[in-house]
């Protein structure tokens, strides 16, 4: 039994005392901070968009204010969210929690229309301005990110979409539903029914509780009684990904050993039984002081 925790002792100290293993340490919290805030971060990072819209004909009067009201009423609702974020945090409107909240919305900024662009005809002559103005042959200052032309055919809105990028769909989605919204108050009103009512009945969510004899309190379930699902479900990630780690670790100690002839010489003073327990318990002791720290780290956050 000493010859066992001799080998333990050495293979937990062998990994303890390294710098890598503090690293991995801290690695699997950091990896998991930055995999929910690199996408609000590349979200805030994304660049405004220079946008403009064009109404090809008189009966597409109205799509590029339905467009503009659209923008307007999204950062409307963006800025009621963090306002809403900051109150029930109680922190002051310019805070990263404000901040978090207000992210998310399309970030488009509608421009003027060129002259020559306004008055164009679609056809080649067309085309050749706006890949003028969609790419680097425009000074920057004047270099739009999309142009959006509206139409109107039997009754219907329709759009055609030119943007600097092929794969930035922003403006397209955008667009598409703001005439989906626009279409829907046209049917809606030509049917004599109130838009503002049926946007009422789409935004009700109902209020439900639910209850269960074996809740905690015996009527309604709370999260008290969901926490031990969601204890259980984080702890067997954490423990996989530990056994993960363990599993590689003792394989890299049997293979560095064996190639440095030190199997050899604990086998002349230990039996593979003996050896093979201690390097499990010592890489055991490893991973349940990573548990330690962490569960350390959480209470005192």
């Amino acid at each position: 039994m000493n010859r066992v925790l001799l080998i333990a002792r050495r293979e937990f100290l062998a990994y303890a005392r390294t710098v890598g293993f503090w690293l991995s340490l801290l690695a699997f919290p950091l990896f998991a901070v930055l995999g929910g805030a690199l996408p609000l971060l590349m979200r805030g990072a994304d660049p405004v968009r220079a946008v403009v819209l064009i109404e090809e004909g008189p009966e597409a009067t109205g799509l590029a204010a339905a467009v503009r009201d659209a923008l307007t009423a999204d950062a409307e609702r963006r800025d009621t969210r963090a306002r809403e974020a900051a109150a029930s945090t109680g922190a002051p409107p310019g805070s990263a929690e404000s901040a978090l909240a207000s992210l998310g919305g399309p970030r488009m900024r509608i421009r003027s229309a060129p002259e020559d662009l306004a008055t164009s005809q679609p056809g080649p002559e067309q085309d050749a301005l706006l890949r003028r103005y969609l790419t680097d042959e425009t000074p920057k200052d004047e270099r739009l990110d999309a142009v959006v032309f509206l139409s109107r055919a039997g009754g219907v809105p329709s759009a055609r979409v030119w943007a600097a990028r092929a794969t930035d769909d922003t403006v397209e989605d955008f667009v598409r539903g703001a005439l989906r919204d626009a279409n829907r108050d046209t049917v809606l009103g030509a049917a004599g029914i109130d838009a503002a009512v049926v946007e009422r009945a789409d935004a009700f969510r109902p209020e439900i509780s639910v209850f269960s004899p074996r809740s905690a309190s015996g009527g309604e379930v709370s999260f008290r009684d969901r926490l031990p699902g969601i204890i259980g479900l984080a702890f067997s990630f954490i423990l996989w990904s530990l056994i993960i780690t363990g599993a590689s670790i003792l394989l890299n100690s049997v293979m560095e050993e064996k190639s440095n002839k030190i199997l050899e010489v604990l086998l002349s003073s230990a039996s593979a039984t003996e050896i093979l327990t201690g390097k499990v318990l010592g890489v055991a002791m490893l991973t349940l002081s990573v548990l330690i720290v962490w569960g350390e780290s959480a209470l005192r956050d």
